[in-house]
């Protein structure tokens, strides 16, 4: 992941985690995972197998679901809940909707003329070159 799409993925889940569970509760769960927060979202496996083991499953899922809405509304991007997603593959679907799938170019020839797609860390840009 690009570090700009990490940045944003740990602002998604630790603004999620101080609404949701307080801002306390929050640390200690960061303090457990050991690791410094910045680096979360290269192990979010971690952070859900703790959360599952501290909160249970079914809250866990619920926090996970809230962090996916708020990454998908964030990114502009459809949300769609899946039951066998967990937050890794929702993130990874997020990168994938708005910087591309790895390893794939994305056909333009379809597209009209004019029309330039622009990628700056998580967002993408289109716009119109309007000619007379």
């Amino acid at each position: 992941m690009t570090q700009e799409f990490n940045d944003f993925v740990f602002r998604c889940i630790d603004e999620t985690l101080a609404e949701v569970l307080g801002a306390t509760i929050r640390d200690a769960i960061y303090f457990k995972e050991g690791r410094r927060t910045e680096d979360l979202p290269n192990h979010i496996k971690n952070l859900l197998a703790i959360l599952e083991k501290t909160l249970g499953p079914g809250l866990t899922r619920q926090i996970v679901l809230t962090i996916a809405r708020r990454l998908c509304a964030e990114l502009q991007i459809a949300f769609a809940e899946k039951p066998n997603l967990n937050l890794v593959d929702y993130v990874e679907e997020a990168k994938n909707s708005v910087l591309g799938a790895p390893g794939i170019r994305k056909d333009t020839s379809s597209e009209p003329s004019g029309l330039s797609v622009e990628q700056s860390g998580a967002l993408m840009v289109m716009s119109w070159d309007c000619v007379s």
